[in-house]
C-alpha cells in the first residue's frame, strides 16, 4: 500500500524525526488529490507518521544525552550532584575549623569557592601565612 511505503520512505531518506505535521498533510492531500487514498486514509496515515516522528524524536534526544554524559565522563567532568556535595563537605569542615568563607564566596552555587581562601579562627594565623 502507498502509505506504507511512503512511511518505510520517509524512515530511510528524511527520517521522520524531521516530519511536520504541515508536510505530513501535504503529503497525504497530495494523495488524496491523486487519488491514491481515501480522505480517511490519508488522516490515519498522517497520524501515524506524526506519531511515529514524535518516537523518533525521542529516541534522537534519549541519545543524544546518552552520549554527551559519556563524553563528560570521558572528560572528567563533574556532575552539578557531585560539586553540590563537595561544596556541603567543605561548608561542614569549614564549620568544624571554626573558618569563615570568604565573603566573596559564592553562596547561591555558582562557581567552586577558590582554594584557601577564608578567615582562620581568632588567634590562629592562616596556612602559609608569615609573622610578622
Amino acid at each position: 500500500m502507498i502509505a506504507e511505503w511512503l512511511t518505510r520512505w520517509l524512515s530511510l531518506g528524511l527520517g521522520l524525526a524531521s516530519l511536520t505535521r504541515e508536510k505530513a498533510d501535504e503529503l497525504a492531500q497530495e494523495l488524496v488529490r491523486r487519488g491514491q487514498m481515501s480522505r480517511e486514509e490519508a488522516r490515519e496515515m498522517v497520524d501515524r507518521l506524526l506519531k511515529q516522528a514524535d518516537q523518533q524524536r525521542e529516541e534522537m534526544r534519549r541519545a543524544v544525552q546518552q552520549q554527551l554524559q559519556r563524553v563528560m565522563e570521558t572528560a572528567g567532568v563533574a556532575r552539578r550532584e557531585e560539586l553540590e556535595a563537595l561544596r556541603a563537605r567543605v561548608a561542614e569542615l569549614e564549620r568544624r575549623l571554626g573558618v569563615t568563607p570568604p565573603a566573596d564566596s559564592p553562596g547561591d552555587g555558582e562557581g567552586v569557592p577558590p582554594a584557601g581562601g577564608g578567615t582562620p579562627p581568632e588567634g590562629e594565623q592562616a596556612p602559609g601565612a608569615s609573622e610578622g
